[in-house]
C-alpha cells in the first residue's frame, strides 16, 4: 500500500506529468524511422540486391500517411523494383496502376500509364491489354513527349523484330 501512496504522490506533481508526457512523445518520434530515412533504407536495400526487403519497406511507406513527395517516390520505386529487379510484371503493372489512381494529376502519371502498356506488350505479350492502355494513353495525353513512342508501339504491336523496317538491315 505504501508503494501505491508514493506512486500517487509522485504523479500528483503536474510538472512531472508534463515531463513524462513530453519524454514519451519524444520517444515515440524516433527519427530513425522517419519516412525519409525509411525511403533511404529501401534504396540501400535495393543497392545491396535485397529487392524483397526494399519492396516491403516501400509498401509500408506507400500505405502510410507520409507526405506526398515520399508517397510518390516510394510508389514509383516500388513499381520499378517489381519491373526491373524482381521481374514480377503483373505486380509492376499493379503498382503503376496504383500510382495513376493515387496521383492522376502528377507529372509521372502519364509515364506510369505508358509503362503498364509497355509491360503488357513487351514482357507479357498481352497485345489486347497493351493496345487498350496505349489507346488510353493517347486519349489522355495526346501531346505528351511519350505519345510518339506510344504510336510506334501501336504501329508495331505483335510484329516480330525482323518485320520492322527500322531493324531490317
Amino acid at each position: 500500500m505504501k508503494i501505491l501512496e508514493k506512486y500517487l504522490a509522485i504523479f500528483k506533481n503536474t510538472q512531472l506529468n508534463t515531463l513524462i508526457i513530453v519524454l514519451l512523445m519524444l520517444y515515440g518520434c524516433d527519427t530513425s524511422s522517419s519516412p525519409e530515412k525509411l525511403f533511404s533504407k529501401a534504396n540501400v536495400e535495393r543497392s545491396q540486391s535485397n529487392f524483397k526487403k526494399a519492396a516491403k519497406i516501400l509498401r509500408n511507406l506507400v500505405n502510410s500517411d507520409a507526405d506526398e513527395e515520399i508517397l510518390v517516390k516510394s510508389n514509383l520505386l516500388l513499381a520499378e523494383i517489381f519491373y526491373h529487379d524482381l521481374k514480377d510484371f503483373n505486380q509492376a503493372i499493379q503498382e503503376y496502376d496504383n500510382f495513376c489512381k493515387a496521383f492522376p494529376d502528377h507529372k509521372n502519371a502519364a509515364s506510369s500509364l505508358f509503362m503498364q502498356g509497355f509491360i503488357y506488350h513487351n514482357s507479357l505479350s498481352d497485345l489486347q491489354m497493351a493496345e487498350k492502355l496505349y489507346l488510353k494513353f493517347l486519349d489522355e495525353y495526346p501531346d505528351h513527349e511519350l505519345a510518339l513512342s506510344v504510336r510506334w508501339e501501336l504501329d508495331n504491336l505483335g510484329k516480330n523484330i525482323d518485320e520492322m523496317p527500322f531493324f531490317k538491315n
